[in-house]
C-alpha cells in the first residue's frame, strides 16, 4: 500500500488554539479574574508586548490538547465507547437487536443500522476480500486503509470528516468545562452567572451532537466508498 499520514495542518493548530481562548474568555470576562490567577503574576507584572505572543499561543495551544484529551477520554470512550457504541458497530447491528434501546433511543440518527442488505453486502465484500470473518473494528480499520490506498479524494474528504468531528467534541467539552466552572463561580460568588452556565451546558450538548453526526458520516463514508471501490475493482 501507499503511505499516506494524516494531514496535520494549520487548520488543527488554529483549532486547539481557538478552543482555548474561547474558553479562557467564557470563563474570564464574567468572573472578572486576572490571568495571574491561573498563572505566575510575575507573566503579567509588565505591559502587554509582542514578546509575550508566542508564550500565550503556546500555552493555547498545550491547554488545548488537555481539553481535547479529556474530551476523547469522557466522550468518545466513555460516552461512545460505553453506551452509544462507535457507528462501525451501530452499522452493523441487527435491526431488531434490543441494544439499540434505553439511552440510544435518544440518538436513533447516530445508532441507526445499516439497511440488512446493505450490511450484507459489505460484510460479504470484506470477507471476499480478505478471507477473515468479519469484526466491526478489524473491518472498519481495513475498510478505511483500503480507500486510503484506492481513492486518495475520498481518503481527503474523510480528513475533513474527522476534522470536524474532533473540533466538535473539543467544543463540546470546552462549553462543558465553563458551564461547571460557572456555575460554581454561581453558587459561591456571581448569583447571575447560572443562566450562563445552562446556556453554556445546552451549546455543550448542541456541539456533541454535531460531534456524532460528524463521526457518523466519516464512518458512513468509509464503509460505503470501500463497498462502491470493491464493485469498481469487480467490474475491471
Amino acid at each position: 500500500m501507499k503511505d499516506y499520514t494524516f494531514a496535520f495542518n494549520i487548520f488543527d493548530i488554529l483549532a486547539y488554539i481557538f478552543v482555548e481562548f474561547l474558553f479562557w474568555l467564557i470563563v474570564l470576562v464574567p468572573t472578572e479574574i486576572t490571568p495571574d490567577f491561573f498563572f505566575s503574576s510575575a507573566l503579567f507584572s509588565y505591559p502587554f508586548t509582542y514578546i509575550q505572543i508566542p508564550f500565550v499561543l503556546l500555552v493555547a495551544y498545550i491547554s488545548g490538547h488537555i481539553i481535547a484529551h479529556f474530551g476523547s477520554l469522557f466522550l468518545e470512550k466513555g460516552i461512545i465507547a460505553k453506551i452509544l457504541n462507535y457507528p462501525s458497530t451501530n452499522f452493523f447491528r441487527i435491526i431488531s437487536d434490543n441494544s439499540a434501546s434505553k439511552p440510544n433511543r435518544f440518538f436513533k440518527n447516530y445508532t441507526a443500522a445499516y439497511p440488512e442488505q446493505l450490511a450484507t453486502k459489505i460484510k460479504d465484500a470484506y470477507e471476499q476480500i480478505t478471507s477473515i470473518k468479519f469484526n466491526h473494528y478489524d473491518a472498519f480499520m481495513f475498510c478505511f486503509h483500503y480507500v486510503k490506498d484506492k481513492s486518495p479524494t475520498t481518503y481527503s474528504r474523510l480528513l475533513i470528516f474527522l476534522q470536524l468531528y474532533d473540533f466538535c467534541r473539543n467544543v463540546s467539552m470546552m462549553f462543558f468545562f465553563c458551564s461547571f466552572i460557572l456555575l460554581y463561580f454561581s453558587i459561591f460568588e456571581y448569583p447571575n452567572l447560572y443562566i450562563l452556565s445552562i446556556v453554556l451546558f445546552l451549546l455543550s450538548y448542541l456541539f456533541f451532537l454535531r460531534y456524532l453526526k460528524f463521526f457518523r458520516l466519516y464512518g458512513d463514508e468509509v464503509f460505503r466508498s470501500f463497498y462502491n471501490l470493491y464493485l469498481l475493482e469487480r467490474s475491471k
